[in-house]
């Protein structure tokens, strides 16, 4: 490339794909088949969520939001209310951003923070009146259009889509830290 020469504007595909032939090429410890797998993976990942990040911004929910007042409306939590530490364990994210995303629906009285009736010391969450009409009215759409854009896999391809996943997540797992990597 000429020294003053702009570097070309790339799809994310395009770059992949150049970035593994470079791999390919320079790094003996390279996979391709793992690297494309993970890179399907996780760009499949990427245009799944941005897809339903797009429509839940219409109701004014994040994914994360929309999730937790679909944990706060199941039975197990409807009445009585459920943890925040609970909240964190069953949505992968931390404490913190769990408080931030309830922050934003106790403000739009969707849902509430409320005392532990067993430990003063524990707060928890419980969704309200309006969160569960809310959750309740898009469900639905919801599940239609997650059934809508995963179509053209058939039953039987998301068993096994399933499966493999379930299989990746427990590899990963079980391989924990590698003790030889010193980066």
């Amino acid at each position: 490339m000429a020294k003053n020469a702009m570097a070309p504007n790339l799809s994310r595909v395009e770059f992949y794909r150049g970035a593994a032939d470079f791999m390919d090429a320079n790094q003996p410890e390279f996979d391709r088949v793992t690297f494309e797998a993970i890179f399907a993976l996780i760009s499949g990942y990427d245009a799944f969520t941005s897809h339903i990040a797009r429509r839940l911004q219409r109701a004014g929910l994040s994914p994360a939001g929309f999730n937790i007042l679909i944990i706060l409306n199941q039975p197990i939590y409807r009445e009585e209310g459920c943890r925040l530490s609970q909240l964190g364990k069953i949505l992968l994210v931390s404490k913190a951003n769990v408080t931030g995303v309830l922050d934003s629906l106790v403000k739009r009285g969707l849902a509430e923070r409320i005392d532990s009736p067993l430990d003063r010391r524990v707060k928890l969450a419980k969704s309200t009146p309006a969160g569960a009409i809310l959750v309740a009215a898009m469900l639905p759409s919801h599940f239609r259009e997650i059934k809508r854009i995963s179509n053209d896999l058939t039953a039987n391809e998301k068993r096994h889509l399933r499966d493999l996943l379930l299989k990746l997540r427990q590899s990963v797992l079980e391989a924990g830290e590698d003790p030889h990597d010193k980066t």
